[in-house]
């Protein structure tokens, strides 16, 4: 087996913190703005995208390409734990199910217009805009994201961040909270009826997990190590990381930490990784080290066992951390020229051309990439499927999975639209062959019945008995049988138009 399947994620956060707590908070959300009117996207994310129309894709988990989520209208923007804020303030929680709409949808109580959301399993807190803070209610199975309640003792929050304190056996969070006038706290005791001032921490600009950003570009840190056996959070154990200064952005996934410079310098310090499943080692470098050979640097992550870097000039590069210790001037590698913008997660990454289209590199075994297939990682970057909806006499199509395009040809789920235009769906699970039938009787059908047989195991496919051939062969992607809309539509007696421009098809009976 391929080792890359084996391997450790070593990336725990999705969030570079910036300079500024307004901007921290912009950047550590799960969405970006579009950087170009593309195929009507609004802005994305690691795992979704939402656009001009204000509707809501996403994709992973099984589904390998981008599929809306019926039920949400205007979006505005995506925050952790799956929620999402329309434009009129309402906050919305989905869930994956298995029903036929392939989600299922909730309103938030008791919070409006959050502005960052930090999501565990052992709690979740967001802040409003007007810096409260508010807590999931708990529930079995951890945070009930469908409702928040207000906490108190703590306001006038900028951002806020956790990290698991290695002493603590318990499963809860140290929560540590930036506010306005940029002095950091933390909750007493992993509780939330008493707050105290971190007074060696301020003033800050940012706080990312064990990192604090200060005002005057020094970096501080609460000594955590990669065996989980640091010292409780407390004022006196923030200590200054050597040989940083002038630093205007942090990053840190607790145990690889990365910084950029007023410079454009990008400097590392933490953990590189060798070894894989139970011979897994993190080396830990405690002194950082500037990396050189990139032009001046963006943004930076560690993905998995890589190390990416968006330079200025629109960049993307990448190095490995699998090695025993991080060299000044490692090989980078570039991935792709005229990018705008970089989101990561622990094992992948999303970007967005200048030219407004996604791309996606790194692991992708439940889909991640948005590519269309579940191959288990993609070294060389692959576009995103473009979020194409379907609508069936002008009611939008609810998909469990999302539209492939192939060459230029469309592909659906066997069970997504064709059942609304009157035929009737059936499967062979031992001959892997499907079948859609529309009887002449049926309102608005051609002359004579219509079958349409498509064998998964040879990709033939007949029409009323003769065979035809098209430009693509049908497919299956992770247990979902796909079958080519235009073909089998326009079979059934259906027209169809494909509006490129808001990549949207249409398709109505004759």
């Amino acid at each position: 087996m391929n080792k890359r399947r084996l391997a450790l994620a070593v990336f725990a956060s999705l969030s570079l913190a910036s300079i500024s707590p307004a901007a921290a908070l912009a950047a550590e959300s799960l969405f970006l703005p579009s950087v170009a009117d593309h195929g009507g996207i609004a802005g994305y994310g690691a795992n979704s995208l939402v656009k001009s129309d204000g509707t809501y894709w996403t994709w992973g988990d099984g589904r390998s390409a981008p599929t809306q989520i019926a039920g949400l209208a205007d979006v505005e923007t995506v925050l952790e734990g799956n929620l999402v804020v329309k434009k009129d303030g309402s906050v919305w929680h989905w869930e994956k199910t298995d029903s036929a709409d392939g989600a299922k949808v909730e309103k938030v109580e008791g919070l409006t217009r959050p502005v960052a959301v930090r999501y565990t399993y052992y709690g979740t807190l967001a802040v409003d805009a007007e810096g409260n803070v508010f807590r999931a209610e708990m529930k079995d199975r951890g945070p009930d994201m469908t409702r928040f309640a207000p906490v108190t003792g703590i306001g006038d929050v900028a951002d806020l961040t956790y990290y698991y304190d290695g002493r603590n056996r318990d499963g809860q969070a140290q929560w540590v909270f930036l506010k306005r006038d940029g002095t950091v706290w933390k909750n007493a005791d992993y509780a939330f009826d008493r707050f105290v001032p971190i007074p060696s921490a301020g003033p800050a600009s940012s706080v990312q997990s064990q990192l604090v950003l200060k005002k005057d570009g020094t970096v501080l840190a609460w000594p955590i190590d990669n065996t989980g056996t640091a010292p409780s959070w407390n004022g006196d154990a923030a200590v200054r990381v050597p040989g940083l200064s002038g630093i205007r952005s942090v990053w840190t996934n607790t145990n690889t930490n990365l910084a950029i410079d007023a410079e454009g310098k990008l400097w590392f310090w933490g953990a590189t990784i060798t070894g894989w499943t139970d011979s897994t080692v993190l080396h830990n470098r405690t002194t950082p080290v500037q990396l050189k050979g990139l032009p001046r640097v963006k943004t930076a992550y560690a993905v998995e066992r890589s190390l990416v870097a968006l330079s200025e000039d629109g960049k993307l590069y990448a190095t490995s951390i699998e090695r025993s210790d991080m060299p000044a001037a490692p090989e980078f590698k570039l991935l792709s020229a005229d990018v705008g913008s970089v989101l990561a997660s622990k094992r992948h990454l999303i970007y967005q051309k200048t030219d407004g289209t996604l791309w996606g590199w790194g692991v992708n075994k439940a889909g991640q990439l948005g590519y269309g297939d579940l191959e288990f990682e993609h070294l060389t970057p692959v576009p995103v499927q473009p979020p194409v909806a379907v609508t069936v006499n002008g009611e939008t199509a609810r998909l469990s999975n999302g539209v492939i395009v192939r060459s230029g040809q469309t592909f659906v789920p066997l069970r997504s639209v064709f059942e609304k235009l009157g035929a009737k769906i059936s499967w062979d699970e031992n001959g892997k062959v499907a079948a859609v039938e529309r009887q002449s009787g049926a309102e608005g059908s051609a002359s004579g019945d219509t079958i349409i047989l498509v064998d998964f195991k040879s990709s033939s496919i007949t029409l009323n008995g003769k065979p035809v051939k098209l430009a693509n062969d049908p497919f299956g992607i992770g247990g979902v049988s796909y079958l080519p809309l235009r073909f089998v539509s326009e079979s059934l007696g259906a027209k169809v138009d494909w509006k490129k421009e808001e990549n949207r098809i249409d398709i109505e009976m004759k």
